[in-house]
């Protein structure tokens, strides 16, 4: 795909858009992406579309010289799905060096579908995960080898499923509707899981059964939520109009609450390259935010008519927003 690409300004914050095929329901970076390079994972209703962003080197000495502006989209392959996509997940399997030689991922579907493709850019084995009986609102890879899989449900369950066999291993009953499932990026025995009724709890995968429960007492939906990659104590959430941060080392109470959008919250996401730094995404008009842990400022702000999904680049200060036949990235450098 040529990059045909928009800048604007949002409030302390450069936004650009590059072109997609069709209105985006949810947007993925590969955590195993590199600087000059990230592959993403694009869902819409009838496909996924993978590509990568590609930052060539910048003049150090200019001033007006970015990250975003030396960025380019490359298309890579636009898979078929057969339903509308709510999440996607990377596998640790992926080849990020030579991408097209080797892929692999999953998208949870509306028909309550997991399905698995691996392969090449001009082949892919499609693998069907069966067992939940409602919609699949969050997966995720054990990060390590990935031959596990995590998902969760509105059907009031967690899934461990092996990828080799296809088969669900483990069932975690749960109280409400999963909304979020994290694995600890570097422990493959803890696991995250977001309960809508505001509950996180942290389960030890030998037992089955929760090391630590977090809870947003009762303020609101919880909606989604992220374990930090870059400080494994730091787990955020949004419920309601309410963003949370909770620090581990520091016990189960949240360590801040603030109101993030005044018509609701819909998503959480800590940065992958700044430990205090996550973003957060709005009901309609959508409005995209960036925050400091810590601190009351929103540095950064823009509101799109559309838009499904945010993701953090893998290791630089860029966030990208599913929009209306477009993925728009900005530059968050606060």
């Amino acid at each position: 795909m040529p990059d045909v690409s928009q800048v604007t300004q949002g409030t302390a914050g450069q936004f650009r858009s590059f072109p997609c095929f069709e209105p985006l329901r949810t947007v993925e970076f590969c955590p195993a992406g590199d600087t000059d390079r990230a592959l993403i994972a694009a869902g819409g209703s009838t496909r996924v579309a993978i590509g990568q962003f590609v930052t060539s080197e910048v003049d150090a000495s200019s001033q007006s010289c970015s990250a975003l502006s030396a960025l380019t989209y490359e298309s890579i392959i636009n898979v078929r799905h057969d339903t509308a996509i709510n999440a996607i997940a990377w596998s640790p399997t992926t080849n990020t060096e030579v991408p097209q030689a080797g892929l692999s991922f999953c998208a949870a579907g509306s028909d309550h579908v997991i399905r698995c493709y691996q392969g090449t850019s001009h082949q892919q084995t499609v693998q069907a995960l069966n067992g939940h009986t409602s919609y699949v609102n969050a997966c995720v890879y054990e990060p390590v080898e990935g031959t596990r899989l995590a998902t969760v449900s509105d059907d009031r369950s967690c899934c461990l499923w092996d990828i080799a066999s296809g088969q669900c291993i483990s069932r975690i009953p749960l109280n409400s509707y999963g909304m979020s499932v994290r694995w600890h990026p570097t422990e493959p025995l803890r696991l995250m899981v977001a309960e809508r009724q505001g509950t996180i709890s942290i389960y030890d995968l030998v037992s089955c059964q929760p090391v630590a429960t977090l809870s947003t007492f009762g303020g609101g939906m919880l909606v989604d939520a992220d374990w930090s990659p870059v400080n494994n104590n730091l787990i955020g959430a949004v419920a309601g109009n309410h963003s949370y941060v909770w620090n581990l080392a520091m016990g189960s109470e949240p360590q801040e609450s603030r109101i993030v959008h005044n018509d609701g919250a819909v998503k959480f996401r800590w940065c992958n390259s700044a430990e205090q730094q996550f973003a957060t995404l709005g009901y309609p008009p959508h409005h995209f935010k960036v925050h400091l842990a810590g601190s009351q400022k929103v540095p950064i702000t823009q509101a799109f008519p559309t838009a499904g999904g945010i993701s953090w680049h893998p290791k630089l200060p860029l966030c990208a927003i599913g929009g209306d036949c477009q993925i728009h990235v900005c530059e968050c450098i606060v």
